[in-house]
């Protein structure tokens, strides 16, 4: 079994679908609040219809919940399933990670600008962001980008609309890799790991990223969340979020019909549900470390 984890700083996952209102009452069901539906100016060129989405935004990170229409540049990804797919990097430059990315022999593509409504919370405008992506053959495991918020505080912002279950943050992100492929995939992630000193942006708050990945192999997959279906090649397939009592959350899958399963460990228990009742993204559930 072999399980490795490496602390990249995470700014948001993203869950790629085409129908956005099952996807969101899937997550209504979950103990989510979904905030109104919006379209996405990703800044593509050519791109001929955008994608619309939804975010549950959290102290740290968030997930974003993204229809594709077919005719975005998320096409080619949701030919391969539907499902989890985003690993978005917080970088406080893009322009500067994109330079040290490419001196480290990676394949970064330009650095383009980003906007959407923001609507989740007290204070509402246009978030903007920069970002920029990779060829697929250089982390074929997802849509692999980094992301610079220009707007953290329209994104991240204390009076904001809580979820049901009481996540308040995403804790960890979960990448499936065959066995014989770890030591390689994990090296190329690794030069995505980052030494900065942990501070906020233009904030003395805490970090608003997630920094932990683990990837799995078949069975590290199934010591932790036995059951879960393997992929059939290296992928991002699911993330821990941190809650305020996981007795709420039990209740509220169960009142849901919601499958799920316990897992207890030395230090603390987890409810999980696995990806086919998700969405295409597993997700496990974990109280917050005070």
């Amino acid at each position: 079994m072999s399980v490795q984890t490496i602390s990249i700083r995470v700014d948001h996952v993203g869950i790629i679908g085409t129908d956005l209102a099952r996807m969101t009452d899937t997550y209504k069901k979950l103990g989510f609040y979904t905030s109104p539906p919006s379209a996405m100016d990703a800044g593509v060129i050519g791109q001929s219809a955008p994608s619309w989405n939804t975010h549950y935004v959290f102290d740290r990170g968030y997930v974003e919940l993204i229809a594709s229409s077919g005719k975005d540049h998320l096409a080619s990804y949701l030919d391969k399933y539907a499902g989890i797919h985003t690993l978005a990097v917080a970088t406080t430059n893009a322009e500067t990670s994109r330079t040290q990315l490419q001196e480290a022999k990676l394949d970064p593509q330009a650095v383009l600008h980003a906007s959407r409504p923001a609507a989740h919370g007290e204070l509402q405008g246009t978030a903007s962001f920069r970002w920029f992506g990779f060829v697929q053959s250089s982390f074929p495991e997802g849509l692999v980008c980094y992301v610079e918020q220009l707007t953290p505080e329209l994104i991240f912002q204390p009076k904001r609309h809580r979820h049901p279950n009481g996540a308040n943050a995403l804790a960890e992100v979960f990448i499936y890799v065959p066995a014989e492929q770890m030591d390689e995939v994990v090296r190329r992630y690794a030069l995505l790991e980052k030494k900065e000193k942990n501070s906020a942006v233009g904030s003395s708050r805490p970090p608003f990223w997630c920094d932990k990945v683990t990837f799995l192999d078949e069975a590290g997959l199934q010591n932790r969340f036995p059951g879960e279906h393997i992929p059939k090649a290296a992928r991002v397939i699911g993330m821990l979020l941190e809650v305020e009592d996981l007795n709420v959350v039990q209740q509220r899958l169960t009142a849901n019909k919601v499958p799920h399963r316990q897992q207890d460990w030395d230090q603390h228990a987890e409810v999980w549900v696995d990806s086919a009742s998700a969405e295409g993204c597993l997700i496990a559930f974990q109280a917050s470390i005070q």
